[in-house]
């Protein structure tokens, strides 16, 4: 399973510096898509750690992310400094839902739990059938 694309749009009050939202948007984006199909802390029985290491921890390398656009959407904010608003983490709100949202649409299955790993989606395949 691959995500091939992300797009976000946020209302950023007034832009100040574009290109440091636009990597504010991408790095949350980054993020949030870790979190979603990939990132995953197991334990055993006894409820300790099995992958403490970053050797044993999946994350995306940088040519595994997805085409990303950023679209920011100005207004104007009274109380924020020139009129701005935070663009910390409205950024990652809606990447899971939106990969989990398309896993559905491509299988018919509705996960509910995180990250959507490719093995969870294989073997929730393999049991509707």
């Amino acid at each position: 399973m691959r995500v091939i694309h992300l797009a976000l749009a946020v209302d950023c009050g007034t832009v100040i510096n574009p290109q440091a939202a636009e990597g504010q948007m991408e790095g949350g984006m980054a993020t949030a898509l870790g979190y979603a199909v990939c990132e995953e802390m197991s334990y055993d029985d006894r409820g300790s750690l099995l992958n403490p290491r970053f050797g044993d921890y999946r994350i995306f390398q940088a040519d595994e992310m997805p085409r990303m656009t950023c679209l920011l959407v100005p207004s104007y904010e009274e109380s924020g400094p020139f009129g701005a608003k935070g663009l910390g983490e409205i950024t990652a709100e809606g990447v899971a839902p939106a990969v989990a949202n398309a896993v559905f649409h491509a299988t018919g299955i509705r996960f509910r739990s995180l990250p959507l790993t490719p093995e969870k989606v294989w073997q929730a395949l393999q049991e509707s059938n």
